[in-house]
């Protein structure tokens, strides 16, 4: 599949993408993911979306949205030890960026190639391989704004982080 080959070059450096964190490196991850499937890749979504009851940022907050994840990731301390500090924390970013749903198709990948990137700055890595979808997919939904906000619920993704971090390797 393309878009794995892609991942595994950004994963690898052949396919470079600077880490700002902000919507620059969110749409770059987006079209390097799907510029051979999408002509909208690495563009923001223009229509309203929602899954089940849980309905995304409007159109016309995305860029807030992504700009406030982009604070939050820079603002933290990735580099702390406490792999609890580290799961609530990035478990926040996970919240901002699962509520941004910035793009019609892709989000879930271009969020764990972001994640991986914040990675990079702390002392943790992501194994995604220890979560079942499904508990991933009920968890991702819990973190969903109440109905009439815009706040999302990181606390409800920290416990699958919890069983995700590992220390990264020396």
């Amino acid at each position: 599949m393309h878009t794995t080959l892609q991942a595994e070059r950004i994963a690898s450096g052949l396919l470079p993408i600077e880490r700002t964190f902000d919507a620059a490196h969110v749409k770059a991850i987006h079209a390097a993911l799907f510029s051979q499937i999408f002509d909208w890749a690495g563009q923001y979504r223009t229509v309203n979306m929602r899954r089940g009851v849980n309905e995304f940022a409007a159109v016309a907050d995305i860029p807030a949205v992504v700009d406030d994840m982009h604070q939050q990731i820079t603002e933290t301390d990735w580099g702390i030890e406490d792999r609890d500090v580290f799961a609530s924390n990035i478990a926040t970013t996970a919240a901002i960026g699962n509520y941004a749903h910035a793009f019609r198709d892709g989000n879930g990948r271009v969020m764990r190639i972001l994640l991986n990137h914040v990675c990079e700055r702390s002392p943790y890595r992501l194994d995604f391989t220890l979560v079942e979808p499904a508990v991933w997919n009920q968890r991702s939904a819990l973190t969903m704004p109440d109905q009439g906000s815009t706040e999302v619920h990181p606390e409800e993704f920290v416990p699958v982080f919890r069983v995700i971090t590992t220390e990264a390797a020396n």
